[in-house]
Parts: C-alpha cells; sequence; structure tokens
C-alpha cells in the first residue's frame, strides 16, 4: 500500500519543475483576484434586499462561481504538482462533493431571488468544475 502512495523519484517535483502541477495550480489567485475586483465577498443571503443586483460583468461575466472554479482547481493542481496520485483522487472527490452540496443550494436561492434574469445568466456561463453542470442542471418539471 505505502508504495502505491509514495510517488516514483522521477515524478517528484525536486529537480525538475512539474509542468502539470504549475499549469492547473495557478488559476485560484487570478479567479480570486477577480472576483474580489468584481464583486467584494459576502455572506451568502437568505433574503433579498432591494440593493441587491445580479453581478454579470467582469469574471463574472463568464464563470459563475469563479471563487469555487479556483479552490477546486488549486486543491487538484497542488496534488499534481506534489505528484500525489493518492490524494489527487482524494482532493478532487472531496472538493466535488462540497460543492456538489453548496452550488445547487445557492443557485436555488439565486433563481428566487432573480428568476428569469438568473435562468437567463447561467445558461451563457459556466462553474469550470468537471461534472458540475450535470448536478447543477435544471430538474425537469
Amino acid at each position: 500500500m505505502f508504495l502505491f502512495l509514495a510517488p516514483p523519484r522521477q515524478a517528484t517535483t525536486l529537480g525538475t519543475p512539474n509542468l502539470p502541477g504549475q499549469s492547473v495550480c495557478p488559476p485560484r489567485p487570478p479567479a480570486q483576484q477577480r472576483r474580489a475586483l468584481t464583486a467584494p465577498w459576502r455572506p451568502p443571503a437568505q433574503q433579498r434586499r432591494e440593493d441587491h443586483m445580479l453581478v454579470t460583468h467582469g469574471i463574472y461575466s463568464v464563470l459563475r462561481h469563479p471563487a469555487y472554479f479556483g479552490y477546486f482547481w488549486w486543491a487538484v493542481g497542488t496534488q499534481v504538482l506534489l505528484a500525489n496520485p493518492a490524494c489527487l483522487v482524494a482532493y478532487a472527490v472531496a472538493t466535488f462533493l462540497f460543492f456538489r452540496n453548496r452550488i445547487p443550494y445557492e443557485e436555488r436561492i439565486l433563481v428566487r431571488f432573480f428568476g428569469s434574469e438568473y435562468l437567463d445568466y447561467r445558461d451563457r456561463t459556466f462553474i469550470g468544475i468537471p461534472g458540475m453542470a450535470l448536478v447543477t442542471r435544471p430538474r425537469p418539471s
């Protein structure tokens, strides 16, 4: 079992750059920075106030949940960077399962707040987490 968990010597990042890991890890900082510049984070609201508005510009014009996108790819990318196959799978599954519950919950609230405006927005943007579109797809009536 230990032999599976320990990466082969040539797969480690010691001495040579791990280009796949370095290419997967970077999305988090830019996604987080653009999200913070576009719309500063606030705790999720349970009730819509008069001043609430749907942010659809900046990074939100492409990604519906840039912070979640960045966190998912950062978590997976760190394990690619470390050449750790067991944790790569574990991190990908754990973060997917977390967001599988959180994103649909938040999107239901946003549909309740903004109605067809959010539904149109949802149709023209993506989440960027593999498989999440299947989970967040509206159920047929």
